[in-house]
């Protein structure tokens, strides 16, 4: 095989993978003083929608779309926190419900709040027109790739 000149432009998996990367670097950081991650933040901004409404175990790993060991030691961790509390499913025993806490909210406000300053960074120098577009094209990304 030759040696060949690789593309100076970045392919844009290699780009949407840098930040990503970059992205959680900066979660991590605006929410070191939280008591939360940023993947527990998500799910309590989840449960905080769902107010009022069973919500299972098995409705968080498919609204995430991760596994359930991961969203049983997740649901464990913020349970120990007083941020989610847990009971039995009275229409199906063998399921639980997640609630988020007056606590759990609290720490979901801060962190939400963190997170749309870290938005704020982004899009930095970005017209409006130009923030929306940009919202507009990762959210038609996102659908290709979920097809």
């Amino acid at each position: 095989m030759e040696n060949e000149q690789l593309s100076a432009d970045r392919s844009i998996v290699d780009s949407l993978k840098l930040l990503d990367v970059q992205l959680g670097r900066a979660m991590s950081h605006a929410l070191r003083h939280d008591e939360v991650t940023a993947s527990q933040a998500g799910v309590l901004l989840f449960l905080a929608q769902r107010r009022g409404v069973a919500t299972s175990n098995r409705a968080i790993e498919e609204h995430f779309n991760i596994s359930n060991p991961a969203v049983s030691a997740m649901v464990k961790r913020l349970e120990a926190k007083g941020f989610v509390s847990t009971s039995v499913d009275p229409t199906d025993r063998r399921c639980h419900c997640v609630s988020i806490t007056d606590e759990g909210y609290a720490a979901m406000v801060s962190a939400d709040r963190k997170v749309k300053a870290l938005d704020d960074v982004i899009f930095d120098g970005f017209s409006p027109e130009d923030e929306a577009r940009a919202r507009e094209l990762v959210t038609r990304m996102l659908a290709n790739l979920q097809r």
